[in-house]
């Protein structure tokens, strides 16, 4: 499972980057000024690049073109190096093109989300502060760390260019520090809108799926327990972590974020698999069974952006409602 939830990356690693009125005219002084530099540079330009995208397993190669129809975002991801699968997305509506769902799931969806506006307002959860100045693909440039406060989180770095704060580079790492995933440009072009035809959905297109709700830091707080609308209480979600959505349907389905990473569970009909714990990339996966008052069993799933041990809790700390432990 490939599940980026990494920034949409703007760098040229060859040639030069083409400047535009978002461009800051002089360099930011603040971890924070640079970030809201590359926020404001990132949606006032469209831009087509290829990228590659590593983890542990392996590097995908990667297409991306973005532009706008309106005031919609339009963006479409393609593998190189596999069958022709590919993301399309049309303002709030994302295609899943191939004869497979699994080679871009629904995890990659927050890659053409346009996640980058996360970084408009870092949660308290996390530390920002400047690194040093270095050269990436024969530009200078700001590193900015985005570092966690706790163990429950990834770490984002992002360097972005010294002359127009685009990001050339964004590593995940874990606590600890190690890289989880690393995704950069190999090239780019910076400047006029791609043809709509870039974009157009083909006849009878499979898999279509709304985006998942975004995470919004003026939205009003809503606790992460107990639960509005299901008989379900979670004793436990990381410091900073609020309910981003609610779904009573089958299966069941929380969404819980802290503004940067997210978090999705799942709750069905038990069936005989085996428990699950298991970290691929940034993506945790566990899934346990968990009864209720109603005397049944359920099956939980946790898929998040999180170390493992913090969906494992998660999971663990899910109980009914009248379930005093």
């Amino acid at each position: 499972m490939r599940a980026p939830l990494l920034a949409l990356l703007l760098a040229v690693l060859a040639g030069g980057v083409v400047a535009t009125e978002a461009a800051p005219a002089r360099a930011p002084g603040s971890a924070e000024a640079w970030l809201e530099a590359m926020t404001a540079a990132l949606r006032a330009n469209a831009y087509e690049g290829l990228l590659s995208y590593a983890q542990e397993d392996g590097v995908t190669e990667l297409r991306l073109i973005h532009g706008h129809h309106g005031s919609a975002i339009y963006e479409r991801l393609s593998r190189l190096d596999g069958e022709g699968e590919a993301l399309l997305r049309r303002g709030d509506e994302v295609y899943f093109l191939g004869a497979q769902d699994e080679a871009l799931p629904e995890g990659a969806v927050p890659l053409v989300q346009h996640p980058v506006a996360n970084f408009d307002a870092i949660p308290d959860s996390y530390r920002v502060g400047l690194g040093p100045q270095v050269t990436v693909g024969g530009r200078r440039a700001q590193q900015v760390r985005i570092d966690p406060r706790d163990s429950y989180r990834f770490a984002y770095h992002l360097w972005l260019d010294a002359e127009t704060a685009l990001p050339l580079r964004l590593t995940m790492n874990h606590p600890q520090g190690a890289p989880v995933e690393v995704m950069q440009f190999r090239a780019l072009a910076v400047g006029e809108e791609p043809p709509e035809a870039a974009f157009q959905v083909p006849e009878g297109a499979p898999h279509q799926h709304p985006l998942a709700p975004a995470f919004s830091p003026e939205a009003e707080a809503v606790p992460a327990l107990p639960l509005q609308r299901l008989p379900w209480r979670l004793a436990w979600v990381p410091p900073g972590f609020e309910l981003l959505a609610e779904i009573a349907e089958t299966p069941a389905m929380l969404r819980l974020g802290d503004g940067l990473a997210t978090v999705t569970v799942f709750i069905d009909a038990a069936v005989e698999d085996a428990p699950v714990a298991l970290q691929d990339g940034p993506t945790a996966v566990v899934v346990r069974h968990r009864p209720h008052c109603n005397g049944a069993t359920y099956q939980v799933t946790v898929i998040g952006e999180v170390p493992l041990p913090a969906a494992e809790r998660i999971a663990e700390s899910l109980h009914c409602t009248d379930d005093a432990s």
